[in-house]
């Protein structure tokens, strides 16, 4: 732009100061949410910095914490790492900020994001603004330890114990049908659909229900509320389901304490399922009659 013209020089500032005009003009609703907020109580706890660049950074009671990228609009936000976000519907109140999890929320990620209040799905929570804050006589966070990548996952699952027989058969290739579990005077009953819905009746009454996902040995049950990550492979009488190593457990929550609790194999019984085939018994061998040998007639 050294060498042209006057003209062109001033059309190129003046498409600059349009475009930043117009940068400015879709964070002007969202201004006030770039900001440093805590959570609304009387020291600091969970702490969040939202940057006007597009990245945040959460920190935790523990003072962990942990970078990522930020997309927001008008009046939804969503802190987005390689393994999952946290999506949240916000209101401001003043310059603080109420924060609702909205239908897209993954409060079950592992690690510090999964643990970011709100949790619950009809939860609200308040973070204050800095400025607020401190008004309060409140002390401002020190210093923000060093960021971390998501805690690690679950260890897998266990050795095999040698108390509890190992299947040595694949996974099936489909899942639908009507599993029940008993132990002593406790029953739970698992109803896999083929249409990829599920129904789920707790010992204790409970119930959840949703949809699920079946590929390869692999089973991902969402209630809409929790999501339950289980490896499947057949056993004498149903299936035996084992915790993935994403799996995730919730107590309070039915689908979030279905079994298995723990690392080991747990064996439902398929309700109405065909009784092993047996070999058709074979019919013993009877002697076939022997046609009596003539002796050849003389020669001529």
């Amino acid at each position: 732009m050294r060498n042209a013209p006057p003209f062109s020089r001033a059309l190129a500032a003046g498409l600059a100061l349009l475009v930043c005009a117009g940068l400015h003009a879709r964070d002007k609703d969202k201004e006030r949410l770039f900001n440093t907020f805590y959570a609304d109580g009387d020291k600091v706890t969970w702490v969040l910095v939202l940057n006007q660049d597009r990245t945040y950074r959460v920190i935790g009671p523990d003072g962990k914490a942990l970078d990522g990228k930020l997309v927001a609009s008008n009046d939804e936000m969503a802190l987005t790492q390689a393994d999952g976000r946290r999506h949240f519907s916000f209101k401001f109140d003043g310059d603080s900020v109420w924060l609702t999890p909205s239908k897209k929320d993954e409060p079950n990620l592992a690690g510090l994001l999964g643990r970011v209040p709100p949790t619950g799905r009809n939860e609200r929570f308040l973070y204050v603004d800095e400025e607020t804050w401190v008004a309060k006589g409140r002390a401002k966070l020190a210093a923000a330890g060093p960021p971390v990548q998501p805690d690690a996952p679950a260890p897998g699952p266990a050795a095999p114990n040698p108390a509890v027989p190992q299947p040595a058969v694949p996974a099936p290739e489909k899942v639908d049908g009507h599993y029940r579990r008993v132990q002593g005077q406790q029953t739970w009953e698992l109803k896999l659909a083929a249409n990829g819905t599920f129904e789920y009746l707790a010992a204790n009454g409970q119930k959840a229900n949703g949809t699920y996902l079946y590929v390869a040995g692999e089973l991902t049950m969402d209630s809409g509320f929790h999501r339950r990550h289980l490896a499947i492979r057949e056993a004498d009488s149903g299936i035996q389901f084992w915790r993935r190593e994403v799996d995730i457990l919730k107590l309070g929550d039915p689908l979030g304490e279905m079994p298995p609790q723990d690392r080991d194999p747990d064996v439902w019984t398929r309700l109405g399922a065909a009784p092993p085939r047996e070999a058709a018994p074979q019919e013993p061998l009877r002697p076939q009659p022997i046609s009596p040998t003539l002796p050849e007639p003389p020669g001529p």
